[in-house]
């Protein structure tokens, strides 16, 4: 037909026309904002690192009050001064700082390896990071680096524990198995053999002020 539409265009302007409308149809739909009674976003949960940065993780769920009696049977005369330390926040359980104790050996570890100065100025007190940090330096002046790998940690437990007024003190025996070896700056090793496993024993000791607000502990002895 001479001047006209073909009968084909005319369909396809219709759709296009069609689903314009519905994609207006459907921004009107949207919300734009959240009312009071719609159910709020989950919250995100805390990652393994946050449990590791706070020795034990701090909990939205008030605990219930504990006595003695609950922990003596697994750690005897410790007992007495969870239930003070719990007294001053009720937050605290043993079972949680091991947790995050354990970890916190790990990335000492891994941090002293790797001479990541940051990792440990966060997790040492002052002066057990200038020592850390001379070592390294030491070692990066002489080009002979400490290699240390974890490859497992088969105890940890708390063998002291002190409160005076609200200053906690606890001390945590470990036993690992580790691989040490000593390398150059090219990765070659110096000394060492990577086959060779050896049975490490520590003792770490933790602090904290049990009335701060910061759920940190801070490692004050390797």
């Amino acid at each position: 037909m001479d001047g006209g539409f073909p009968y084909g265009d005319i369909i396809v302007i219709g759709a296009i026309a069609a689903f314009i409308l519905l994609r207006y149809r459907a921004m009107l739909g949207e919300s734009r904002g959240r009312d009071e009674g719609d159910t709020p976003p989950p919250t995100q949960s805390s990652t393994e690192y946050d449990r590791v940065i706070q020795l034990p993780v701090t909990r939205m769920i008030s605990q219930p009050e504990v006595k003695e009696d609950d922990f003596s049977s697994k750690y005897g005369s410790l007992a007495e001064t969870f239930v003070k330390m719990r007294g001053l926040d009720r937050e605290f359980t043993p079972d949680e700082f091991l947790h995050g104790a354990r970890m916190a050996y790990e990335m000492v570890i891994t941090a002293f390896t790797k001479r990541d100065r940051d990792t440990l100025k966060m997790l040492l007190s002052d002066a057990m990071f200038k020592s850390f940090a001379l070592s390294l330096d030491e070692a990066e002046k002489e080009k002979r680096f400490n290699d240390t790998t974890l490859l497992a940690i088969s105890k940890a437990s708390i063998s002291k524990a002190k409160l005076v007024g609200s200053l906690a003190t606890l001390t945590v025996d470990f036993t690992s198995e580790q691989i040490h070896l000593v390398r150059d700056e090219t990765g070659i090793i110096l000394e060492g053999d990577v086959s060779a496993r050896q049975v490490v024993e520590d003792e770490w000791v933790f602090t904290r002020d049990m009335k701060s607000a910061s759920p940190n502990w801070t490692i004050i002895e390797t």
